[in-house]
């Protein structure tokens, strides 16, 4: 009798010390990050179109438009440069895209400046990775 609950005492303990199982799959679509393993899957034509069936709360303009403010809207930044406006994603080779990544205000305003009230789309290339 003894024996036996020693022996459920160690299962129980066990149990407990091992690792949760890890889960593997597609980024779940809530995520601020779209990596290119997923554009590939979905074969898309650009990356505006991209992030448009994949990640469309990318492209949403959060919080009021400010008239007091000196704002651009949402802005494109290509590895760190600015490119432009939503527009600018339709010029971005898809090929070269290995991540794309959407930074809310507060992330946006510490990394790059006041001017980006709501978010900034950025695109992560190839490029960067060097050769």
């Amino acid at each position: 009798m003894r024996l036996q609950l020693l022996l459920s005492s160690l299962a129980g303990a066990l149990a407990a010390c091992s690792p949760a199982p890890v889960q593997s799959g597609p980024t779940p679509r809530g995520s601020d990050i779209l990596f290119a393993s997923e554009i590939v899957r979905a074969q898309v034509l650009d990356t505006y179109q991209a992030v448009s069936q994949l990640r469309p709360q990318f492209l949403k303009v959060r919080g009021p438009l400010l008239p007091t403010t000196n704002h651009l809207g949402l802005r494109v930044f290509l590895d760190d440069l600015d490119v432009g406006g939503v527009d600018a994603l339709r010029t971005i080779p898809i090929e070269q895209v290995t991540a794309i990544r959407y930074l809310n205000a507060s992330d946006a305003q510490f990394r790059w400046g006041n001017d980006h009230p709501y978010g900034v789309i950025l695109v992560l290339t190839s490029r960067v990775l060097g050769p």
